[in-house]
């Protein structure tokens, strides 16, 4: 399920980058991103990184 979420969301960024625009949902949450990515210490980063790369790697 995961990947294909992953899918979905790779397909609209790859539009986005090719100048389409985004459904105002995943715009939002893109504008928001970098503030819970710098609001969190240097550990929980590396921690959410190596779940990423493990989850990764399952799909």
């Amino acid at each position: 399920m995961r990947s294909t979420k992953l899918r979905v969301v790779a397909d609209d960024v790859l539009k986005f980058a090719r100048g389409c625009s985004l459904p105002d949902v995943e715009l939002e949450e893109l504008r928001r991103a970098p503030a819970r990515y710098h609001a969190c210490s240097p550990a929980q980063r590396a921690t959410e990184e190596v779940t990423t790369d493990d989850e990764q790697s399952v799909t």
